[in-house]
């Protein structure tokens, strides 16, 4: 029997709080570390850093108010402070997201029409797996 299949998947999800700094980044691969360490093979799910949420679930309305450059400037610092102190070398998918979110919410803003706002709550988690791409811990491919 192939050991990778002899090893159970663990399922381990993290947000807010839990990803919202280097400290708990570094927590998350230890956590993964011991998994693997147990002969267990984790599987990290990661929502997004604490305030994204509630700043993603309320955008869409402000943009279609027009006031939504506050909240968005909030989720662009949020992800680029993390992104500073993970020390990334690659932000080019971070700030290629970061942009997509701009343009949506924009977009959003000329049409009055939210429907499409959920794209980018996916894009998230790519952020998220380059995160832990950068920080050595091995990710599946999207």
């Amino acid at each position: 029997m192939n050991s990778d299949t002899a090893n159970p998947w663990l399922v381990i999800k993290f947000g807010g709080t839990s990803v919202s700094n280097l400290t708990c980044w570094k927590n998350i691969i230890n956590i993964a570390n011991d998994h693997l360490s147990k002969g267990l093979r984790p599987l990290i799910v990661c929502s997004a850093p604490h305030r994204v949420s509630n700043y993603l679930e309320n955008i869409s309305t402000e943009a279609i108010n027009n006031d939504y450059q506050a909240s968005l400037t909030e989720i662009k610092q949020i992800y680029t402070n993390l992104a500073q102190q993970l020390q990334l070398t690659d932000t080019a998918q971070l700030n290629a997201s970061l942009t997509e979110l701009q343009q949506l919410v924009y977009g959003i803003s000329l049409l009055k029409d939210a429907s499409t706002s959920v794209h980018w709550l996916s894009e998230n988690l790519q952020i998220n797996m380059k995160l832990l791409q950068e920080r050595g811990v091995g990710v599946l491919p999207n």
